[in-house]
């Protein structure tokens, strides 16, 4: 506020105001991530990227798993790295509120070579979509339209391609939630594991909104990116 050209700034660390109780941060804490809650309730400085999810919170988890008939349905998620550097295929069944891992495929060149597109389209057609009852694989189109094309032209699964805008976004704090809450069960596979806590999360301005991005270059997230697409699918579907 200027007052006679000189400004009064006043900068709150403590709540003040009667609504402001501890059970209200409590329920806020639920909702945002620390980053988040960080900037709106504490009044701190936060960068826009932070950790995804707290290992531990992975860690938790990983339980046990139901007796799944072979008609579960099963959504696959498919992500490739720009310049093929990674590529992963992780598959889930929606049961009730859960979200089970079934399984998580990850691919990563050979020094000084490339990925061998046949070696996944084979374990789509021959090895996935024969071993369960796959009603949908969820993919980026950025990297992958020409591999879905094929897939789809060929009747092996129903193709969807996952907006990487609204709704990835929507998608990757769905997911944030769900590990939060302990709704995604996974069987402690080392490959999707390490490419979740390879990750990073992103603000993009809205609580219900954030994008999961690489916490270095070098690290690997695609198999994290792809259980988003997946879950997000399973749960839209109203599958399980």
């Amino acid at each position: 506020m200027y007052t006679y050209g000189s400004i009064l700034a006043l900068w709150n660390t403590q709540p003040r105001l009667d609504w402001q109780t501890a059970e209200y941060y409590a329920s806020e804490s639920i909702v945002l991530t620390p980053n988040e809650f960080q900037r709106m309730h504490r009044n701190q400085w936060v960068t826009s990227a932070g950790v995804f999810v707290p290992g531990e919170w992975w860690d938790a988890c990983q339980g046990e798993y139901p007796t799944f008939d072979v008609r579960q349905a099963v959504v696959i998620g498919m992500d490739a790295g720009v310049s093929s550097d990674c590529f992963a295929l992780v598959g889930v069944s929606r049961v009730g509120e859960m979200t089970y891992v079934r399984f998580c495929r990850v691919w990563k060149p050979p020094k000084g070579g490339k990925i061998d597109f046949g070696e996944i389209d084979r374990c789509i057609r021959e090895e996935l979509t024969k071993q369960h009852n796959v009603v949908q694989i969820a993919y980026d189109p950025h990297q992958l339209h020409d591999m879905a094309t094929r897939l789809k032209g060929d009747g092996i699964a129903w193709m969807y391609e996952f907006g990487q805008s609204g709704p990835r976004l929507e998608a990757d704090k769905q997911l944030y939630d769900c590990i939060r809450d302990r709704r995604v069960v996974h069987s402690g596979d080392v490959g999707l594991t390490e490419h979740v806590k390879n990750a990073n999360s992103k603000s993009e301005g809205d609580i219900d909104k954030l994008r999961i991005v690489k916490r270095a270059e070098h690290l690997k997230i695609d198999a994290c990116v792809a259980l988003s697409m997946a879950n997000s699918e399973a749960r839209r579907l109203s599958i399980g």
